[in-house]
């Protein structure tokens, strides 16, 4: 049941990891963000917007600018592993948001810079 679908998960994490690890850099505000869910991602030009509410409702909003590439597959209400940053050509960083459960949903952002910022309200976005 239940735990064969979350073993199942952990187990193509942890592979795509394993094969990745190469490329992989660190996490970006590790605690807050597992288990965290995309609330909206807002695109405008060279820069990227993505608003994160952590597992304990806190909101986070992550501002990239400078912004090579955007792949996104449906991210909005993905609940999130980890935002994790990978290895990219200079002057770029590469940041992928690893969902925890559906491997279809997604969202990848090449950027030169990114800031996190904790808000208060939705609205502040």
């Amino acid at each position: 049941g239940v735990a064969i679908v979350y073993t199942a998960c952990l187990l193509s994490s942890l592979i795509r990891f394993v094969m990745a690890d190469s490329e992989f850099i660190g996490y970006m505000n590790e605690p807050d963000v597992h288990d965290g869910t995309i609330l909206q991602v807002k695109h405008s030009g060279a820069e990227v917007h993505v608003l994160v509410k952590a597992y304990d409702g806190r909101l986070f909003a992550f501002d990239f600018e400078g912004v090579d590439s955007i792949n996104q597959i449906e991210p909005e209400g993905v609940i999130l592993y980890s935002v994790s940053e990978m290895a990219a050509p200079t002057p770029f960083r590469r940041f992928v948001f690893c969902n925890w459960r559906d491997q279809q949903n997604e969202l990848e952002i090449v950027a030169q810079r990114v800031a996190t910022r904790e808000i208060r309200d939705a609205a502040e976005f």
